[in-house]
């Protein structure tokens, strides 16, 4: 993983990214354009003021048809459970955090048998995810050059399964493997709940196509590798400066 932490999540045709201690929030139509920051997680985003976060590391959506607008909101070791604001999402002042400030290790038994006690990337695997109140979620977490598939159930610190890993990604995305790719920025989920984007090498994006099978095979490059601001413009003046 990059040491350049990046993690971002899009909701309601918006671009939440961050970078750092800082954030930046994107209308992505009828044309992307910053609509808040860049700012400072901590002043500006209620949810985190109590948290200690310095940054964040990555953010999985909680239940994506029980709990819209809620997630996962990982830095370090630890993490909280997050909602924005129903009325105006995009006003981070709104934002609530909706647990205590929790261990990675002592509540995710999945990541702690993997011997993980931090993560650098999160996607939630919408088309295998339960739509009741207590059917698995299924999500992909990644460290360092691994992936892990795990299931598990909002709320619950015990109702995790892992399905495959800790593996290479190259060994269980195809994708991965054949652009090479290492050192991750960050993973989001796109608008279209089949693809995701993948940060890495600094500058570079790709997205990706997934048919939400697990393994090497079940997903393709979409849009190819290209500059960052290629795919994201409103992104060039917060943290990407044309070289």
């Amino acid at each position: 993983m990059s040491s350049d932490k990046k993690a971002a999540f899009i909701y309601n045709n918006h671009l939440y990214f961050f970078s750092g201690p800082k954030y930046v929030i994107i209308a992505l139509s009828p044309e992307q354009r910053v609509v808040r920051g860049p700012g400072d997680i901590k002043e500006d985003w209620t949810a985190f003021k109590h948290t200690g976060f310095s940054h964040i590391d990555c953010i999985l959506p909680v239940h994506d048809a029980l709990y819209p607008g809620e997630f996962y909101v990982f830095s370090g070791d630890k993490y909280i459970w997050m909602k924005l604001d129903g009325a105006e999402p995009i006003n981070p002042v709104n934002s609530v955090q909706r647990s205590e400030v929790r261990s990675v290790s002592t509540n995710w038994s999945s990541l702690n048998k993997a011997g993980w006690n931090s993560v650098d990337a999160a996607l939630l695997n919408i088309q295998k995810s339960g739509k009741s109140e207590k059917s698995p979620q299924e999500a992909f977490f990644w460290k360092n050059d691994h992936c892990i598939n795990i299931t598990y159930i909002p709320g619950e610190d015990d109702g995790q399964t892992t399905i495959v890993g800790p593996l290479k990604s190259e060994q269980m995305w195809s994708s991965f493997k054949s652009e090479n790719i290492v050192s991750m920025s960050t993973v989001f989920k796109d608008v279209d709940p089949t693809k995701f984007w993948v940060f890495y090498d600094n500058r570079s994006v790709i997205q990706v196509k997934y048919d939400g099978k697990t393994g090497s095979g079940s997903d393709w490059v979409e849009l190819g590798k290209a500059d960052v601001v290629h795919y994201f413009p409103a992104l060039k003046d917060a943290f990407y400066p044309v070289q």
